[in-house]
This record gives structure tokens, sequence and C-alpha cells, in this order.
């Protein structure tokens, strides 16, 4: 699976073997793409654990979805609800990472691994044929609005249908980039990106670790 990075900032292929851990009786790690076989590991970490409060996202998440891993993102996002996870990511959070860790009831970034930098692409979820699932990713859109307690809206959520390719979306930076900005959008590769109103995580409801 291709996996989309932000072209601007740096480039990587998170196409290695998922992988799942629990980090401490309170935080379940995931690692890689999000799909059907890490949504049974982890139902039965938290038949195991019933201290498990938060799921940390490391180097995760992909922008194409195959088979029934809409359905693992959609059961993943019904348990945050249920469980009132809260969320984090380190590293490159990319575009079903994303998704769900905005679905969480405190989101918030942490160091990258390798450096400091930790960042977030927010795409529509698509089909390996490059077609929008926008019922599913619309879902998403819902939940995100509520949590953010309207700091995310609707209508910039609603700007991810611009994109004309995988490399479009909204950027957001833990560690601002030269000119002090975070939060970008393009919509295709080659394209200048573009400033939001708004330009730090803390004005999207996103906590950042100091």
């Amino acid at each position: 699976m291709k996996n989309l990075i932000w072209v601007l900032v740096f480039i990587c292929n998170l196409g290695c073997t998922a992988e799942v851990e629990v980090k401490s009786n309170r935080i379940f790690q995931i690692k890689g793409n999000i799909d059907s076989q890490k949504l049974q590991e982890f139902k039965a970490a938290l038949i195991l654990n019933s201290e498990i409060k938060e799921i940390e996202f490391i180097n995760s998440g992909s922008i194409s979805i195959k088979g029934d891993d809409a359905e693992a993102l959609k059961e993943f996002k019904r348990l945050i609800n249920t469980n009132k996870l809260v969320t984090s990511a380190r590293g490159l959070c990319l575009g079903s990472c994303a998704l769900l860790f905005l679905t969480g009831y405190e989101r918030t970034l942490k160091e990258g691994i390798r450096t400091r930098q930790t960042r977030l692409l927010l795409h529509p979820l698509m089909t390996e044929n490059n077609e929008f699932l926008e019922e599913e990713t619309n879902s998403f859109f819902e939940d995100i609005v509520k949590r953010s307690e309207n700091k995310i809206p609707l209508d910039l959520l609603k700007r991810l249908y611009e994109v004309h390719d995988e490399f479009g979306g909204i950027a957001i930076m833990k560690l601002a980039i030269p000119g002090n900005s975070h939060v970008f959008f393009s919509s295709r590769i080659g394209e200048k990106p573009g400033k939001l109103e708004f330009q730090t995580p803390e004005d999207y409801g996103i906590k950042v670790e100091k």
C-alpha cells in the first residue's frame, strides 16, 4: 500500500509490519497500519486489562483502505467512544490514524521517535482505486466536531474533499516550521500549502506535550 507523506516535510514508507503493544497498564500502542487484525488485538487487550485509558499512535495510519479495514476503523471509533479513551500521537499520524486520533476524548501530540516533531495529516478515507469513502469519512467528521467542541468545524473538515491526490490534506504539526506555522492545507502535490486561519494545535483543541 502506498502511504502518503506530507510532501514538503519529509517522505517515509509505513509499509512495515504493523505492531501493537501495551506500554503500561493504561496505554495501548499502535504502530503501522490500522486494520482488522489490529482491532482484534485491541479488543483482546481491553478484555484482559480494564485499565486501558489511552491509545498511543506511533508512525501509524494509511490513506487507502483494504477490504474490511473500513469497518475495523468504525469499530475502533466506537470503542474509543464507549470507553471514553484519550488518544496521543508520536511521529507521523497519517489518514486513518489522524481521523481516529481526533475522536479521542483528549488528544495530545507527543514528541516524535527520532525527532521532536509529530505530524498529523488529515485526508478522506479512500479505496485502493482512489475513490472517496464519504459515508465512512463523514461519520468521523461528526465525532471530531463534537470532541473538539466545534474548534474543528465541519466546514473545515469538508475541505478535505477538495484534495485531488493522496498528497493533499490538512497537516497539523507539533512544532512550528519556518514562518512560525503549525497548520496547512494543500489540495495536491506541487501546490504550495496555504496557512489556515488558526495556527496552533491548541486552537483546534489538541494538546501539545511540553
